[in-house]
């Protein structure tokens, strides 16, 4: 059984991601201590519903729409394009596991700063 169900980032959008938002966790942070992370967008722990199945491997397109962070974890919002178990549709981008940072607790950020231009990433519809 997967461990979970998501929309996996294809390699251009992790470094994409990386690339234009890790300067806003590196202001007066130790760069070193952040495990990069940018890998998924959650739809749910587990396989996938059966209504979904037929789903698994379809590629989708997410708008980022913001940004949130602290001293534990680093996530951005991205639209909704398919049913999420989370409150607020995210990837998280980085942890930092020296201060109890989990992956987890990206639903937890609550001071999203809206992206102002667009930005779109890729991935694919897998369990994991």
């Amino acid at each position: 059984m997967p461990s979970y169900s998501a929309i996996v980032l294809d390699e251009a959008s992790h470094n994409k991601l990386i690339e234009i938002f890790s300067p806003a966790w590196e202001n007066n942070e130790d760069p070193d201590e952040w495990e990069i992370l940018a890998h998924h967008y959650t739809i749910k722990m587990g396989s996938l519903p059966v209504s979904m199945d037929d789903m698994l491997g379809q590629q989708f397109t997410m708008k980022v729409l913001a940004f949130a962070g602290n001293d534990k974890v680093k996530a951005v919002q991205v639209e909704r394009v398919i049913e999420t178990q989370n409150k607020v549709a995210h990837i998280t981008l980085a942890v930092n596991r020296k201060r109890g940072g989990k992956p987890v607790q990206s639903n937890n950020l609550t001071e999203w700063v809206k992206v102002e231009h667009n930005i779109y990433i890729t991935g694919t519809l897998q369990e994991v």
